[in-house]
């Protein structure tokens, strides 16, 4: 099939802070098949946000992982990271559509493109790690994307609310 080209671009991927803790098993899980099992139980969280300051600039898609560094409870054996990315993006100025299809594009391609250069990242900088490379899972986005909705909508709410208080002192 002939590819058809997205008319966002990803112009660049840069890599802007990572933090990577090999954590020794203890002397009772040596076993390799024992603890490859812990990556699939590795908790992942991921956050990110869309900057353009104005239409005639690249669009700058900020993303962040942390994988198995909760710091509520301690870190399961094998990999701890931390990584930081920014993707530059543009649109095809050559291309037409309107507002809602660019939200579109930047919520779910510009997503999707960024993850997949992080998951190229992480299994490039854990391959040569005592346990081999980690590769991120396959990531349910609608869902990635509503908790983000959900997390800004309730981040307006309280600095709304905080503003009222603040206008009646």
């Amino acid at each position: 099939m002939k590819v058809k080209e997205s008319p966002l671009i990803l112009k660049d991927f840069f890599v802007l802070r990572q933090q990577f803790e090999y954590i020794a098993p203890d002397a009772k899980s040596v076993d390799r098949s024992t603890i490859l099992s812990y990556f699939s139980k590795y908790d992942i969280d991921i956050d990110f946000m869309i900057r353009q300051h104005d239409a005639n600039d690249d669009i700058l898609f900020y993303i962040k992982v942390f994988i198995n560094s909760n710091e509520d409870e301690p870190s399961l054996p094998g990999y701890s990271i931390y990584c930081e990315c920014l993707s530059v993006m543009d649109f095809d100025r050559t291309s037409s559509f309107d507002e809602d299809q660019r939200l579109s594009l930047l919520y779910n391609s510009a997503l999707s493109m960024s993850i997949s250069q992080l998951r190229t990242f992480i299994a490039l900088m854990t391959s040569m790690c005592p346990l081999g490379k980690y590769v991120l899972p396959s990531i349910d986005l609608n869902s990635l994307i509503e908790a983000k909705k959900e997390a800004v909508k309730r981040k307006k709410t309280s600095s709304n609310k905080s503003k009222k208080t603040k206008s009646i002192k």
